[in-house]
């Protein structure tokens, strides 16, 4: 009797669907972090290696650098964990995708449908789209074998579909492992129609209170420095044409900002900044209207300006700079003075930090001014700083910094590590540099692994106050027992050797005190051959903002 060859006995038929689904699609990496339920999917990539499996150790690492990837490109990415319990961890991430319309494909191996019933198996639960629903443009659980590539290409395009986002997939493990043929879903063109021009009429309104503004201003969101966009230059004539600065999103809405270049570029969004207090029209151009960080805070825009909120398609901008007569020289003074504003705050901030450079323990602005000064022109910064962005943005977002700038506005601790992984896949070649707090390190610890065993060009600058920088500054705004005893509970972080456990996984790890050691570390990090640490032993007292 024939005997059957092992690789044979098993049916692999939904899953040899998947890949060639991917591929049709164009993913030609799946972000994973297994268990049983994905044996199948496991098996079937021995026979379809075009499709890199990029293993990760902790599924917020999974789901976070499939986002870094999926910003990066473009395009969809798709980060594949285990069961509800793996969804569950990679849920705060999840979170980080969808404030920033990343097209995060989840996909979900669950446990077979039998032990789906009214006694709960090992690792199931009840409702399992409940637990992404709020996150995700769609929440799925494929209904047979035979849809399983159907389903997952309807996700890919979800996830793609404007406005971007993630989606969930969940696939039952006996659904799987049938050995039932899976067709695959029906090529058809891939047609993109050209967004929707404003009626002349919103054109001529929008164009009015324009003219009729004496000090307008843009602020340019994430949305306008994606790779699917190309309206900037269109967005700087119009500010031109309308007299108005431009600035990118506050640090509570920040996501994504390269605004090098940008004609008219007057900084970060700031509340305080006498440009805004005096603006009379803010125009937000792909961006996010600003919010609160805590309810005792004063709103970011001043009370009853009127705001435009633009789409980020050239032509809305180029249709509405050609009905501007040109601007107002009221309007032209006010532009000129907020870039002039700007200028000088940066070169005060750059003299300050001078000044600190000298410190022990180093000074946070120090920090982030020689740091930003020293990177290549063009350097991807992930910034997962906290208490440290603030001075971050003030020097990587400075008129002539030249830095490419990556974040979340989700304050979801330890994004930026598997983000910055994800980065790095999408951008072999050149080193990323990620910008870490020591607390935020000790969230994302599990991309160390996946770093080392890829090989990735990633630097980690971790800002190193012993503690949750974040928390000690709400107790000081709380100003109670806490700041009259000089005593700050559940905040301290003290004792971890953050570079040697970075060498413990086999990356570079380098420990500085002082701010004239930072030169050497970076020369050692650009010669790892993966990743490296550089931790930097900062002033406690450095809290950010109060």
């Amino acid at each position: 009797m024939a005997t059957t060859a092992p690789h044979e006995t098993k049916a692999r038929r939904a899953a040899d669907a998947m890949f060639a689904t991917l591929r049709a699609r164009g993913v030609d990496r799946v972000f994973i972090c297994p268990g049983s339920t994905e044996a199948a999917f496991l098996d079937a990539s021995l026979e379809h290696p075009d499709v890199a499996l990029v293993l990760t150790t902790h599924e917020a690492v999974t789901v976070s650098m499939a986002d870094g990837h999926a910003r990066l490109t473009g395009r969809p990415a798709v980060a594949y964990v285990h069961t509800h319990l793996g969804l569950s961890n990679g849920l705060a991430h999840l979170s980080a995708a969808c404030l920033a319309e990343s097209p995060v494909v989840v996909v979900t191996g669950l446990k077979a449908t039998s032990l789906h019933g009214a006694e709960a198996g090992f690792t199931t639960t009840s409702d399992v789209r409940a637990l992404p629903r709020q996150f995700v443009k769609w929440a799925h659980e494929t209904a047979s074998t035979e849809a399983i590539a159907t389903d997952l290409d309807h996700a890919l395009d979800v996830a793609a579909r404007a406005p971007a986002g993630p989606v969930f997939l969940g696939l039952a493990q006996d659904r799987m492992e049938a050995d039932v043929a899976v067709p695959l879903a029906p090529d058809r063109p891939d047609v993109a129609l050209e967004p929707a021009r404003p009626a002349p009429a919103a054109v001529a309104h929008t164009a009015e209170l324009i003219a009729r503004s004496r000090r307008p201003l843009v602020v340019a969101g994430a949305r306008m420095f994606r790779p699917s966009v190309s309206a900037l230059a269109a967005l700087g004539t119009l500010a031109r044409a309308a007299g108005a600065p431009i600035l990118v999103e506050d640090r509570r809405t920040i996501e994504r900002a390269e605004p090098f270049g940008l004609d008219g570029y007057a900084g970060v969004l700031d509340g305080a900044s006498e440009a805004v207090r005096r603006a009379d029209l803010v125009l937000l151009a792909g961006a996010r209207t600003p919010i609160r960080f805590e309810h005792t805070a004063p709103p970011v825009l001043p009370n009853g300006v009127p705001v435009v909120r633009l789409a980020e398609e050239a032509h809305t901008m180029q249709d509405l700079g050609a009905a501007l007569d040109g601007a107002a020289p009221e309007a032209v003074a006010f532009r000129d003075d907020a870039i002039e504003a700007h200028r000088t705050r940066t070169a005060q901030l750059r003299r300050e930090a001078d000044e600190q450079a000298g410190a022990v323990p180093v000074k946070v602005p120090a920090l982030m001014r020689r740091l930003c000064a020293a990177l290549a022109p063009g350097t991807w910064v992930v910034d997962d700083s906290v208490t440290s962005q603030t001075a971050l943005l003030d020097h990587a977002l400075a008129w002539d910094a030249n830095l490419r700038y990556l974040t979340t506005a989700s304050g979801s601790l330890g994004w930026a590590m598997g983000a910055a992984l994800g980065v790095a896949e999408a951008r072999p070649g050149e080193r990323v540099v990620g910008v870490l707090g020591d607390g935020v390190f000790q969230f994302g610890l599990p991309a160390l692994w996946t770093a080392v065993d890829r090989g990735l060009a990633v630097t980690f600058v971790v800002v190193n106050n012993g503690g949750y920088g974040a928390v000690r500054a709400a107790l000081r705004r709380f100003d109670g027992m806490a700041v009259a005893r000089g005593d700050y509970p559940s905040t301290g972080l003290p004792g971890a050797d953050l570079a040697a456990i970075a060498r413990g996984f086999g990356a570079v790890g380098v420990r500085i005190e002082r701010l004239d050691e930072l030169g050497d570390a970076l020369a050692v990090a650009e010669a790892a051959p993966n990743l490296a640490v550089i931790e930097v032993l900062t002033d406690p007292d450095d809290s950010g903002p109060r």
